[in-house]
């Protein structure tokens, strides 16, 4: 769907990891890439914002979790992890226990935050 509305190749930077991979790069042991759910993608072209790839997901597709990753202090975004878990898709950016599903994580840190959808999306520059 990335592709067919924004004309562009979108590159999976990451999708599924063995348990192995994960603990070798640090990942979360919840991932959803160890379930084959996630994928962190990118525009190589660059002729597309990230921000504007976050906010078409955000409002026009079904997720369990979106997240803006790498924002660094220019607001640009390094890329966005995006899961799809069927029947644990966001309802109104809330997971079925009502936690946010929109999240962030900003370069200095590392740390993964969940947020608004309207606090990440001023967080971000095109």
């Amino acid at each position: 769907p990335l592709r067919d509305h924004f004309g562009v190749p979108i590159r999976v930077t990451s999708g599924y990891r063995s348990p192995a991979l994960n603990r070798a790069i640090g990942g979360s042991s919840s991932s959803w890439h160890s379930h084959g759910c996630a994928a962190d993608i990118q525009i190589p072209s660059g002729r597309v914002p990230l921000k504007d790839v976050f906010e078409y997901i955000h409002n026009n597709l079904p997720y369990t979790e979106l997240i803006a990753e790498g924002i660094d202090r220019n607001g640009k975004v390094s890329w966005v992890h995006v899961a799809l878990v069927r029947g644990r898709e966001a309802k109104n950016n809330l997971d079925p226990a009502g936690r946010l599903c929109t999240k962030y994580m900003l370069t200095s840190e590392g740390s993964v935050h969940r947020a608004s959808y309207d606090k990440i999306k001023s967080m971000m520059k095109s």
